[in-house]
């Protein structure tokens, strides 16, 4: 028993193994498995995508955390905090009055607020330096000050910065963040006949500005991770309207330019979208209300700006390709002031930032107005805008994408329209088809070594006609679409040597043939998805492999995974089902598992797809059987009945197959003839040079090939052993011939006698 087992085992692994180490076993398969092979543009092409790849990549969001407490710093206001402690220190200290001033450290200016003043058109300002007021002194030293008469005190000249001779003493202390940052000035001040400030007065100061400056410092961070989720939000916020579907380009810019205003904290934003074909930067552009109270969404102006011509802050950038931050618009000379003069708006600021692309295209402009929480947009802005600006690349070269691809395909579509009306087949083939749907069927039909003679090609469409009512019936069939169908069909084909057709023809009569036998162990479903799946499995074929598309980086195999023309032959078989329904009253649910079934029947016909099937099913055989109701072994099994019509040019009389085969070749020496004319070294199979290999070429593809399929056939329908039959056959007289080379034959030209002179 064991002995049995073992000696099973075995000869399934015998049946299992394919020597790729031998010689003609890689020459017969080479044109049908993968080749994995860059060529020199694919390089390229790839180093040029990582490239823009690492561009973005360098250019991440990490930027928008830098300087965040400082840009913090600028959009939260503690200024009534400050206020209130600054009262406190005047009641402790028993002063006379007291200033608050906050520091501005990007102008590099002090401003005072005066109480219950929000404006900032009220603040008064003064420069941060030495000799002028003593809160100025104060916040260009960081230290505190006190001074018992600040009327003697020559490093003051400008005293408290206004005239009141009434002050006497004055004690001023800075509110310094742990991190060195001076944020606000406190200045308290006797008049006379008050006594001065002592030293406790100062540690008392000292310490609530301490105790200060450390609360800023931890609210800076509390603020900065809250402002971090925030930004964060945003991200992915707009990374949701990058890849959701059916974005509007109005939709995108919102979001783009929301982000913007709630990051730099502006009052409002526009966006400018230049046309690359226009020769005078001609924009699109997108703007919204001062609050925002026009809607979610901006609005897209009617009219066009020509930015090559305009004297506003965009048209500057444009030409410029440089960012502009205007601290003060009104009296900068580049702020064009018409514009506010007919809408009323008071710009006060203004910071604004070409969108270049990696080609160093300049695709449109993104400015942001007034700062909200602050005097100017300080330089932790612009490194912000810098960083918004890529993704405002992204956002625009997605839009673009995604126009682009939509009008693709509109084009993709009138293409096809016009594609439909040069598919259908000439009247007069329809009306001769119509008038003689029915012929002679010829003797024999029915067996498997049968095949169409030159006088019966002309009929070939009413035999498809004839089988597929013998097969599927016309229960389900528009009978006039499916003659229309069928000459549609062979009119895609093209006139190959081989795959043609008549090879088309020839592979569905061999499927007919093992439906006829076997009908019932097949639905309905899959009958119709087999017959239909050979009559179209190789349409549009161009006379080349895929392996040949690959290394020539064809578009077909750059448009599929694998199976480059295979996937090609269904996807044209959707196209003229799409043209010419065939079946009717089909629910849509059916007719998707009848297309589902056709793929991958058309798919099977891949020879590299072969031998992954081969082995999967003789891995089922011979460990738990053949299970007609699992449908993975059934799939399995359509694989190689597909397979084994595909190549059932080998399962006939010799002189039959001769003629296939030398019809094969001619497209292998054709195809060798172009790799070779584009420098490229054929296989020998596709070398001319080596025709006369061809009897062992056909001996090796019978045992490696035809054969194990035909075998495999027979193991689960036997009653199409015929196919095997005839393949053993014709390997016979090809190895006769083999045997016959160098041999001396008879020849019945040897034995005429020339007659005498």
């Amino acid at each position: 028993m064991t002995s049995q087992h073992s000696k099973k085992k075995n000869t399934f692994n015998d049946q299992m193994a394919l020597d790729t180490k031998d010689k003609a076993t890689r020459r017969v398969i080479a044109p049908y498995v993968k080749i994995v092979r860059k060529s020199k543009g694919a390089l390229e092409k790839s180093k040029e995508e990582s490239q823009k790849f690492s561009f973005y990549l360098h250019n991440k969001p990490s930027v928008l955390m830098q300087d965040l407490s400082s840009f913090l710093s600028d959009s939260v206001d503690l200024a009534s905090v400050l206020q209130e402690t600054a009262d406190v220190l005047k009641v402790v200290t028993k002063a006379n009055g007291v200033t608050l001033y906050m520091v501005d450290s990007a102008s590099e200016e002090i401003y005072q607020v005066p109480k219950n003043v929000t404006d900032e058109r009220h603040k008064v300002n003064w420069k941060i330096q030495k000799g002028s007021t003593v809160a100025t002194y104060v916040a260009y030293k960081k230290e505190f000050v006190l001074v018992d008469d600040i009327l003697c005190d020559d490093r003051f000249p400008s005293g408290l910065g206004y005239q009141d001779d009434m002050v006497k003493s004055v004690l001023c202390v800075p509110i310094v963040t742990t991190d060195g940052d001076c944020y606000a000035i406190v200045e308290m001040y006797r008049c006379v006949p008050e006594a001065p400030f002592s030293k406790d007065d100062l540690k008392i100061s000292i310490v609530v500005s301490g105790w200060m400056g450390a609360a800023i410092h931890q609210n800076r961070l509390r603020l900065a991770l809250q402002k971090q989720q925030e930004l964060n939000d945003y991200l992915l916020d707009l990374i949701k309207c990058y890849f959701a579907d059916n974005v509007s380009m109005e939709t995108l810019i919102t979001e783009i330019v929301k982000f913007a205003k709630a990051t730099l904290g502006a009052e409002r934003g526009s966006f400018f979208i230049i046309d690359p074909e226009s020769s005078d930067m001609t924009a699109e552009v997108f703007d919204e209300g001062i609050d925002g109270s026009e809607g979610t969404t901006m609005r897209k102006k009617n009219i066009k700006v020509r930015l090559a011509k305009d004297r506003s802050i965009p048209g500057l950038v444009a030409r410029t390709g440089v960012t502009v931050n205007l601290r003060d618009a009104y009296n900068d000379p580049r702020f064009f002031t018409e514009v506010e003069k007919r809408t009323g708006f008071i710009t006060r600021s203004i910071l604004c930032m070409p969108i270049v692309s990696l080609e160093k295209i300049i695709l449109g402009v993104v400015q942001v107005v007034n700062k909200m929480n602050g005097v100017v947009f300080t330089s932790s802005d612009e490194n912000l805008f810098k960083t918004f600006s890529v993704y405002c690349a992204l956002a625009l070269h997605y839009a673009k994408l995604n126009d682009k691809m939509h009008r693709t395909d509109l084009l993709n579509e009138s293409n096809l329209n016009l594609l439909s009306l040069q598919l259908k087949p000439c009247v007069h083939d329809i009306s001769n088809f119509s008038k003689n749907p029915e012929v002679s069927i010829p003797s024999g039909f029915s067996d498997f070594r049968w095949y169409v003679s030159i006088d019966e090609e002309p009929i070939m469409p009413q035999m498809v006609y004839y089988m597929i009512r013998t097969v599927v019936g016309f229960q389900e069939v528009n009978v006039h679409a499916l003659k229309e169908f069928i000459l549609t069909v062979r009119k895609c084909y093209r006139p190959n040597p081989y795959h043609n057709w008549e090879h088309a023809f020839n592979v569905a009569h061999c499927m007919y043939n093992i439906l006829l036998r076997n009908k019932s162990l097949f639905t309905n479903v899959e009958i119709k998805a087999l017959i239909i799946a050979c009559v179209c499995h190789d349409l549009d074929h161009g006379g080349y492999t895929n392996n040949f598309l690959q290394k020539t980086e064809q578009t077909l195999s750059q448009l599929y995974d694998e199976s480059f023309l295979e996937n090609h032959h269904f996807q044209v078989a959707m196209l003229i089902y799409k043209v010419i329904q065939i079946f009717v009253q089909l629910s849509k649910t059916l007719w998707q598992q009848i297309s589902a079934e056709m793929k991958h029947c058309i798919l099977a016909t891949d020879l590299a797809n072969y031998f992954k099937v081969r082995i999967k099913l003789l891995q089922i055989s011979n460990d738990q059987g053949l299970d007609w109701g699992n449908r993975h072994h059934r799939q399995l099994c359509k694989a190689i009945m597909m397979t084994s019509c595909d190549l059932s040019g080998s399962c006939k009389p010799y002189m039959v197959a001769k003629t296939l085969t030398d019809n094969v070749i001619k497209e292998f020496y054709n195809q060798g003839d172009k790799e070779k004319a584009m420098g490229l070294t054929p296989l020998s199979l596709m070398d001319r040079e080596k025709s006369a290999q061809i009897p062992e070429d056909q001996v090796n593809f019978l045992n490696i090939i035809v054969l194990p399929c035909t075998d495999l056939l027979k193991s689960f329908l036997p009653n199409c052993a015929d196919l095997s039959a005839e393949a053993l056959l014709l390997r016979k007289t090809w190895q006769e011939i083999i045997d016959l080379k160098g041999r001396k034959s008879w020849r019945q030209d040897d034995s005429v006698v020339n007659p005498i002179e």
